[in-house]
């Protein structure tokens, strides 16, 4: 078998970059997939809480933006920019369904709890979920109760989930080493090359191109050397 090629993707379900650039990775992987031959792909998931200080309940979601951009006028331009975004990766987003900006520290945590039981496929489904329960339903994704509906569509042990939500106060709780981003998306590919920001399945796909072709040129020089 060939060697695996790895994509770690660094985000926050509340990011709706985030969610564009998982769309535009999946496109990029589908662009560059007889780059790969039989060499099998792995995505690896590692979430990032963005807002570490929210309270456990978040804070109101227009609000916040209002105070974060300088009103409502920087807020609507911005999430009109979004939109368009999303759009174009075949997204849609519901930005008046949202009323809070959730601490998504115990969302973090399923995902934790997630990673050990799920296959990727299932995994990269459950994150889907989330992100598509945030920014199409506007659900609250720091509700124990709506994570563990989520988790139990998702075939997951809820009772242990929800005996360890319990413990889960920030992040950090969840025993995840997060300081390689400090930004997201971010994603680094088969160790080597980073790229932040939610860049066009095209920019993507040519950049694993590049790393592929340069991979197999130095095996091809190792091999002939030998």
């Amino acid at each position: 078998m060939k060697d695996m090629f790895k994509i770690d993707v660094y985000f926050d379900l509340i990011c709706p970059w985030c969610w564009i650039g998982k769309h535009h990775l999946d496109r990029a992987l589908h662009l560059t997939a007889f780059n790969f031959g039989q060499g099998p792909v792995q995505v690896r998931w590692n979430s990032v809480q963005l807002l570490t200080d929210l309270p456990e309940n978040g804070v109101p979601f227009v609000e916040f933006y209002e105070q974060r951009l300088g009103g409502a006028s920087a807020v609507q331009a911005r999430q009109n920019q979004v939109n368009q975004a999303a759009k174009n990766a075949g997204l849609s987003i519901n930005f008046d369904r949202i009323t809070r900006i959730p601490n998504t520290a115990k969302a973090h945590y399923l995902i934790g709890v997630a990673s050990e039981s799920l296959n990727d496929r299932e995994l990269d489904s459950l994150i889907e979920t989330l992100f598509r329960a945030y920014f199409v339903d506007g659900k609250n994704l720091g509700d124990e109760q709506i994570l563990t509906d989520i988790a139990r569509q998702s075939g997951l042990d809820t009772k242990k989930l929800q005996s360890g939500f319990a413990q889960v106060k920030t992040q950090q709780d969840t025993g995840k080493n997060l300081s390689i981003p400090t930004g997201v998306p971010h994603f680094i590919f088969n160790d080597q090359i980073s790229l932040s920001g939610a860049r066009s399945a095209e920019q993507i796909a040519a950049l694993i191109s590049d790393l592929l072709n340069k991979e197999r040129l130095e095996n091809a020089a190792l091999f002939n050397s030998l």
